[in-house]
């Protein structure tokens, strides 16, 4: 298991970041979740309600299934309670000169409660997740940005990168 133990930190004095544990994923997934529902509103769409709840399941029991050696997360709390989260997922990769391990480190499901919005909790959590990726040996790390996401990725230094995509279906 990769996480180092509890690890709680102060973000602000009403908030706390927190390492994820087996019974936060549901709320992990959630978030996942509304993170894809508020995408696809902000660009005038809806998602398939059953792709949805195909993808809240399928997630639940993925995560479950390799959470802290494949999966790792952490939530933001405010008065005890989650309002903002974050994975990491380690994918087994071809070795490569930039992969010497065969494993890449992929930021996903960063999502904040619109209530708490404007705190910088998704700011930090991303900054954790680069602390957390290099204090493991990880050399870099990966992350497919919403348009909402962008400014905050880019101001932490992440470039896009050269992964070309075509769609089958």
């Amino acid at each position: 298991m990769l996480n180092r133990g509890a690890i709680i930190t102060y973000v602000t004095p009403t908030y706390t970041l927190r390492d994820a544990h087996p019974a936060d994923i549901p709320k992990l997934v959630t978030y996942r979740v509304l993170m894809f529902e508020e995408m696809a509103r902000q660009a005038g769409q809806m998602n398939d309600a059953v792709v949805m709840d195909r993808m809240n399941r399928d997630c639940n029991r993925i995560i479950s299934a390799g959470f802290g050696a494949e999966h790792v997360g952490w939530l933001i709390e405010h008065e005890a309670r989650p309002v903002a989260g974050a994975m990491v997922w380690l994918q087994p990769w071809l070795t490569t000169p930039k992969y010497p391990d065969a494993v890449r480190a992929y930021l996903h499901s960063v999502y904040t409660d619109p209530a708490h919005r404007g705190e910088g909790l998704a700011r930090r959590l991303t900054e954790h997740a680069m602390e957390w990726c290099k204090a493991h040996g990880l050399g870099w790390l990966l992350l497919h940005a919403s348009e909402q996401g962008r400014p905050l990725y880019e101001s932490l230094g992440f470039e896009q990168g050269n992964e070309w995509q075509k769609a089958l279906t």
